[in-house]
């Protein structure tokens, strides 16, 4: 997941930024790289940057995509409901926890601005009557300088040097990190990369490296590393041994439960009105205890046994400290 995921519009803008700048060369491979996306994708993207009257081309002489000197940014070819999804998206993401609440406010107001009126007045009369509440968060918006620094070292296979202090100690670590991959989850943000101290791929949470220094080391990209393969089966990003996870809700957790997607393997049979079997498959035991806690006497661990012991043992102790 990149930092522009799946929307088009801001990416679409991004590279019109990129081409524009004339800072460096593009070819396809730039652009997949920067964006994390498919070469299908990006041709998707030139297509629809085409229709929407961008002069881009390859220069074959200068071996990169260029756009004509004599362009302007034009008001882009999208409906009201297209647009009511643009203002959604950058309302989602003006919240404090996002860095780049400035750029974000400010690709809005630009794309707003290039809109007939009425476009305009409708989303204006819409967002007074849209709020999104999300918590809780770690902090972020002071992190974009190391977002940045990461996210251009990611581009270039650079090689950094981090300062980090994990969760469980005091004790800080140097580490030097082959990034691959910045994420947003569940209102932080992580790096995942290969990590030379451990041997193996890592994630490191943003909020914890507490130095970043680029190195002169270039890494070579490794195009077999998929970030869905990596957290495939992961509760929110935790990794580690698979589980398979069979829990009986009752009461109103059963309710509550059936309403959302917690997991995208997970499987729901409801036993009858008030009682229901949660089923899913996990990497590692700690988010999902943590969760399966928060409902209570409502929830029993079927399985696995390890689970069913670990959340045995907190309710002990939660007991002695109430008893």
């Amino acid at each position: 997941m990149s930092l522009y995921g799946e929307n088009r519009i801001f990416r679409i803008l991004k590279m019109i930024t990129l081409l524009s700048s004339n800072y460096k060369k593009w070819n396809t491979k730039d652009f997949t790289d920067y964006f994390n996306i498919s070469e299908s994708t990006f041709y998707r993207d030139k297509k629809y940057m085409e229709n929407m009257g961008v002069p881009i081309y390859y220069d074959r002489e200068k071996k990169s995509y260029v756009i004509m000197d004599n362009y302007y940014f034009k008001s882009p070819n999208i409906n009201k409901e297209e647009t009511l999804a643009l203002a959604f998206a950058a309302k989602l993401y003006q919240k404090e926890n996002f860095p780049y609440q400035t750029e974000i406010k400010l690709a809005l107001s630009k794309i707003l601005n290039s809109l007939p009126d009425s476009y305009s007045i409708f989303i204006e009369n819409i967002e007074k009557n849209l709020s999104i509440i999300n918590y809780p968060y770690v902090e972020n918006k002071n992190y974009k300088k190391q977002i940045d620094t990461v996210k251009g070292t990611i581009a270039n296979n650079k090689s950094i040097k981090i300062e980090y202090r994990s969760l469980g100690s005091e004790d800080k670590s140097n580490r030097k990190i082959d990034p691959y991959q910045i994420i947003l989850a569940s209102g932080a943000w992580y790096l995942v990369g290969y990590c030379h101290l451990r041997k193996k791929t890592l994630t490191f949470k943003l909020n914890r490296i507490e130095k970043i220094n680029v190195l002169d080391d270039c890494f070579e990209s490794k195009k077999e590393f998929s970030i869905e393969e990596y957290l495939k089966n992961s509760w929110i990003i935790e990794r580690g041994d698979e589980y398979e996870i069979e829990l009986k809700f009752t009461g109103i957790s059963s309710r509550l439960v059936k309403e959302y997607i917690w997991h995208p393997d997970q499987e729901i049979k409801e036993i009858d009105n008030d009682r229901i079997m949660y089923k899913t498959r996990v990497n590692g035991l700690m988010e999902i205890k943590r969760w399966i806690l928060s409902f209570g006497s409502e929830v029993e661990v079927i399985k696995p046994l390890k689970l069913r012991k670990e959340i045995k043992k907190e309710i002990n102790n939660m007991y002695k400290k109430y008893k």
